[in-house]
């Protein structure tokens, strides 16, 4: 490689080159800030060009170190007033240069790896050079100078970090991998190499770090150098701890270099503050075209041969700014917290890579080593024991926090320096040595001194009255609970007790623990349930409340082994302090939320907003744990609260009271709002979630428990009385559906567990008659809520789920279909279809399905009658739809198109109730209309939301008739599988019923064609193919027919690239061909051997079904082969032998016929071929 440094010569032809090329740049940057539109057009559209240029120059040998030479020119004579865009520009071309810079993987390829890292050194040597000037001459540059401003400005300091820890990183690698090269078996060789390359700019760095100035002239300039070393470290260790994989690298390297530039903007893509705590390396990334091999490489000789004195340094550097050093400047702190930051969050290596890649002999392996290279997900983050005695002392612990204070007390500080600081005492709290001594004086002292810190910055916290914005409350809140949080998960019992100090006589500093948790505890649920905010810093508050339930609940599982000193007191907090202070806090919150409300501001009334029960669902499970420790006391403060809030909504149902000012209205609304609170947190605690199980009470309810007459008492009110009476009172009453929703979620929890059951205690209420009366009361209820709220979704929906809930009871639904109010609840359904919201009838018609065949085994008869009996009064108000004459007269008319909406609904809701017992009479019931609706698809073929609604339908009947010749009902399977053929036959003919999407971007087609290809998939899973030998399509072959809607939709979609762009379809496709290489190779093989047409109407008039068959196994192998995820990969390629081998097994009668392999082996060929390359020529992060 020629020098990539440029020569003085003014005269020589590469230097004119050269000088043009910097004018050019310098004359689009001037375009740029041009008023003229065009002239800003122009020069964008030079800079891009130049940047298309130097990211395509792998094409044209040797391209890239004119860019690079370029880029060095520039560094060296653009003038230090001139305009800095331009030096941002020269550094872009080296970041997009890197790249082309190959790398020898064969000893046998010539490949000079030496000598193009040499050229690398010089480059990296110029730019050090440059940054360290630079920063010097705008330090100490007077304020009015163009040089303060122009010399040195943010975005380009950033990118000059970013370019000099790349083409380090660059050179790195090229040295390690031309050692190898030379010895393969000398990893010690490699090593040398790599410190060599290291210690150069390493020592610059340290050398940088360590000086002293002699007098207040040199201490300016100092500063600033120390400044730039500090950042040229950080992107060092940013860019030598990249970890991520190639997705991640590839989205960095878009972002950080393809944007359009913009002039003042400066597109500089420095990463933002709030992401530097991510363990993430799609922010920083830089694409430099080494394998993932070699970036381990690259990390492990970093790791081993510099990041340990540069984090003694960088520690020592930070120490150096605090207020109590003599020589302390407080400019410095921040990038010194910022190096400390990335150090500490550096996810180390436990093996050296290099000598690993020299055991296995193979320099070009790129499989995956990341297995046992990183510590397993936990969390903690093993430090291996050379840094030990770095950063794992109590030393960093105090540091951090003293840092920390200084920053919260500077007036200038910004809220990225301090959420940095955060995050760093987070991630140094996750640390630990890879193995620990139980009596390790060390790991005991810093464990001390993280309690301690953490509760003196927590009493810090909660006590502090500084003037500060309501956000910033919120986010120093949400770091002290993960903080602790992060403590206790990383604890074990003995480190905790040895921490504390406690003895089998004393307690030692338990008692100041608790007490601070507890203050903690307070402190923050009442800023986020007292203190006015706006929604990012009530979101902010929800996580910090979750951090604080998920440390109480870490404590409880660590002492539930410890003495009983400890599980005491821990327990004792949580149920006397955390437990009342949140329900106390949600009752407040609920009642100010609405009280507080200003007038312009809309109420909760009749607004549609989602379900707190599915947002806050992890939150009130680790409450639920929580009250748990003693559910008879949370009964108690819940019925506190509900009884006085239970007669106030008592009082407006009965009319006692009426709302007739806004006041009141507010207070009725409060009542609603807690109420709904206290039946979700009651819901949480006395019952779990039984979704597809048979229902019991938690383990942690027990006997004595039961006994509770207050948990009896919560039951009925909130569950039975009060639903009762907001239902039963006038239609003019006042009443919120939200409320009513909640009650009925509520309901669906716990009747299940508790209700007609005969355990000890109170419970005896809910048995026998008593129980029996209470259901009658509930479905009473049901009837009412459907009929009151029926345009209201929540409702609707919830009376569903309790009809499920209901059916995953068998004692319960036999109870149920022995009432006349469950009769009266179905029977009067049909008529309520028309009216309720959309996308609820099939789950309504699915709740009762179950629900009715739920005690099918003891009461058939009655079972069989009341389905008789629904189904009827359903086919009377939508058969006649379909079948009538005047149907295609008026088939596009808006109440016609909604009328058959509403149907498919329903008989979606119908199919997937479909079980073992209860699959032949629901199959019956909607066979008839099998040929009406695949009728639809040619009426509705430019309407694909109808055609979804169709396939939906009969993926479901795919996805749960039992297709097995000996357990299923193969009149059944024949059926569907002849009607399904039918579908797809039509889709084939009026492909604009699933296809639109992919011109006009219609969601509800492309849900339509993905739920097509999943129904085959099912087909492919849940059924048996015919013969193998048969030379036609059987209708009635589940595996052929799925065969015959894969050559159908995937010729289809393989036609349209941007369908392929589309992750849903893709995925669907690709598992689609899998599952039939797996289980029907043999079938595709003697399809497209043995069969020269196939009699259907679909099939293409210019190539054969076979042809067309084989040639989407193999473009749909070849797109498998080379997809993102591995699994999908190798699944396929085993498919694809299976294919092999049942090709050679029927390949003998078929010779002359249509080759399958021919068709085959090419593009799966190919398709290994782009896969290999693009393995070890892309840019890999691990």
């Amino acid at each position: 490689m020629r020098a990539m440094s440029s020569s003085n010569d003014d005269g020589d032809d590469d230097n004119a080159s050269l000088r043009a090329a910097l004018a050019s740049i310098q004359h689009a940057s001037q375009q740029l800030s041009s008023s003229d539109a065009q002239l800003r057009h122009a020069g964008e559209q030079a800079l891009l060009a130049l940047r298309d240029a130097a990211a395509n120059e792998h094409e044209h040998e040797h391209e890239h170190e004119h860019t690079l030479r370029l880029a060095c020119y520039a560094l060296q004579h653009h003038p230090l007033d001139g305009d800095p865009y331009v030096l941002f520009e020269c550094l872009n071309l080296i970041l997009l240069a890197l790249p082309s810079l190959h790398i020898g993987v064969d000893v046998d390829v010539d490949v000079d790896d030496e000598r193009t890292a040499n050229g690398l050194d010089r480059t990296l040597d110029l730019l050090l050079r440059s940054a360290l000037h630079r920063s010097e001459t705008a330090a100490t540059a007077s304020p009015s100078s163009p040089l303060a401003t122009s010399a040195w400005p943010a975005y380009v300091r950033g990118r000059c970090y970013q370019s000099i820890a790349a083409v380090l990183k660059k050179s790195l690698a090229l040295h390690i991998n031309a050692a190898l090269r030379a010895a393969p078996g000398d990893a010690s060789r490699a090593h040398r190499s790599a410190a060599h390359v290291l210690s150069g700019p390493s020592n610059a760095l340290y050398a940088l770090l360590a000086a002293q100035p002699t007098d207040a002239q040199e201490a300016v300039a100092i500063k600033a150098r120390s400044a730039t070393a500090l950042g040229i470290a950080a992107a060092l260790v940013d860019e030598l701890g990249l970890t991520a994989r190639l997705e991640a690298a590839e989205a960095s390297r878009r972002t950080a270099v393809s944007a359009a530039p913009s002039r003042r903007g400066r597109r500089s893509k420095k990463r933002s503050e709030d992401d530097a705590s991510k363990h993430s390396a799609a922010e920083a990334g830089t694409a430099l075209g080494l394998t993932a091999e070699q970036h381990l490489w690259c990390k492990s000789a970093f790791q081993m041969h510099v990041l340990p004195q540069l984090a003694n340094l960088a520690l020592q550097s930070l120490y150096a700014t605090l207020p109590s050093q003599p020589l302390h400047s407080s400019t410095l702190g921040d990038p010194a917290a910022t190096l400390v930051a990335r150090i500490v969050e550096w996810r180390f290596l436990l093996r050296d890579t290099i000598s690993e890649s020299v055991s296995r002999g193979s320099l070009a392996d790129d499989a995956a080593h990341e297995d046992g290279a990183f510590e397993e997900e936990s969390a903690t983050r093993a430090v291996p024991a050379s840094f030990h005695h770095i950063l794992l002392t109590p030393d960093i612990v105090h540091l951090l926090a003293a840092a920390y204070r200084q920053a919260l007390a500077k007036q200038d500080s910004s809220e990225q320096s301090i959420h940095r600081l955060r995050c760093c005492i987070i991630d140094a709290i996750s640390l630990a040595p890879v193995e620990s001594a139980d009596q390790d004086e060390t790991r005991v002292a810093r464990h001390v001194a993280l309690l301690t810190n953490l509760q003196a910055l927590a009493r810090e916290e909660c006590s502090s009255n500084a003037a500060r914005s309501t956000a910033s409350r919120a986010t120093a809140t949400l770091f002290m609970t993960t903080a602790f949080e992060s403590l206790f998960a990383t604890l074990s019992v003995q480190s905790l007790g040895e921490a504390c100090g406690i003895t089998s006589a004393d307690a030692g500093s338990l008692p100041a623990l608790l007490d601070t948790l507890a203050t903690l505890t307070s402190t923050v649920l009442h800023r986020a349930f007292s203190e006015l905010v706006d929604e990012d810093e009530e979101i902010v508050y929800d996580q910090a409340i979750d951090a604080l339930l998920r440390m109480w609940n870490t404590s409880v599982s660590l002492s539930a082994d410890a003495n009983h000193t400890l599980r005491t007191a821990f327990r004792g907090i949580i149920i006397q302090n955390v437990v009342p202070a949140y329900i106390d806090g949600r009752m407040h919150s609920a009642r100010a939320a609405i009280l507080s409300q200003r007038e312009d501001e809309p109420s909760e009334h009749g607004e549609e907003r989602a379900s707190d029960a599915e947002m806050y669902e992890a939150q009130l499970m680790s409450l639920a744990a929580l009250a748990r420790l003693d559910v008879g006391r949370a009964c108690q403060q819940l019925l506190q609260h509900a009884q006085p809030v239970c007669q106030q909504l008592g009082g407006i149902a009965s009319g006692e009271f009426e709302p007739t000012d806004a006041a009141s209205w507010a207070q009725m609304e409060a009542a609603w709002e807690a109420c709904h609170w206290l039946a979700l947190i009651a819901g949480h605690v006395l019952a779990d979630d039984h979704q597809g199980e048979t229902a019991s009470l938690p383990e942690a309810i027990s006997e004595t428990e039961l006994g509770n007459e207050d948990l009896f008492t919560l039951l009925v009110q909130l569950g039975v009385s009060l639903p009762h009476d907001l239902l039963s009172a006038a239609p003019e009453r006042q009443c919120s559906a939200q409320l009513i929703q909640t009650l009925l979620w509520f309901n669906a929890r716990w009747t299940s567990a508790y209700l007609l059951t005969e355990p000890p205690g109170i419970l005896h209420h809910f048995s026998g008659q008593h129980g029996a009366s209470t259901l009658a009361i509930m479905l009473r209820d049901m009837t009412k809520a459907l009929d009151r709220f029926r345009s209201d979704a929540s409702v609707v929906l919830q009376v569903a789920s309790f009809l499920a809930a209901l059916a995953r009871s068998e004692r319960l639904g036999k109870a149920a279909l022995q009432t006349t109010e469950l009769d009266e609840l179905i029977l009067g359904v049909p008529s309520l279809l028309h009216s309720l919201p959309e996308d609820t009838q099939g789950e309504l018609v699915h709740g009762i399905t179950t629900c009715i065949f739920a005690a099918a085994r003891s009461n058939p008869t009655k079972a069989e009658e009341l389905f008789e009996r629904f189904t009827f009064a359903v086919n009377s108000r939508f058969q006649s739809t379909l079948t009538s004459s005047t149907f295609a007269s008026t088939a596009q008319r808006a109440d016609i198109i909604i009328t058959v909406q509403t149907l498919l609904d329903v008989l979606t809701g119908f199919s997937s109730s479909i079980t073992p017992t209860s699959s032949t009479p629901i199959f019956n019931y909607v066979a008839p209309y099998f040929e009406p609706l695949v009728g639809l698809v040619e009426i509705y073929k430019d309407r694909p939301e109808v055609c979804t609604a169709v396939i939906a339908f009969f993926a479901t009947l795919a996805d749960l008739i039992d297709f097995d010749p000996v357990f299923g009902d193969p009149q059944v399977s024949s059926t569907l599988t002849n009607i399904i053929f039918t579908l797809v036959q039509a889709i084939s003919t009026f492909p604009r019923a699933v296809l639109p999407s992919l011109v006009h971007g219609e969601d509800d087609a492309l849900e339509g064609l993905a739920l097509a290809l999943e129904m085959l998939t099912c087909l492919v899973e849940n059924g048996e193919g015919n013969s193998q030998l048969a030379s036609h399509l059987d209708p009635a072959s589940p595996i052929d027919v799925a065969l015959f809607g894969f050559g159908t939709l995937a010729h289809a979609v393989l036609s349209h690239a941007s369908a392929l762009e589309m992750p849903t379809i893709r995925h669907r496709l690709l598992d689609l061909s899998n599952s039939l290489l797996q289980r029907a190779s043999g079938r595709i093989a003697s399809l497209t051997m043995l069969a020269s047409h196939v009699d259907t109407a679909s099939v293409s008039n210019t190539a054969s079904f076979a042809a067309r068959l084989a040639a989407c196994v193999g473009k749909t192998i070849e797109l498998a082969v080379v997809d993102d995820d591995a699994d999908v990969a190798l699944s396929t390629l085993e498919g694809a032998s299976i294919l092999a081998r049942a090709t050679v097994d029927v390949s003998a009668p078929a010779r002359g016929a249509c080759n399958v392999t021919e068709l085959l082996n090419k593009p799966t060929a190919n398709a290994c071929r782009t896969r290999d390359l693009q393995t070890r020529a892309n840019c890999s992060y691990w």
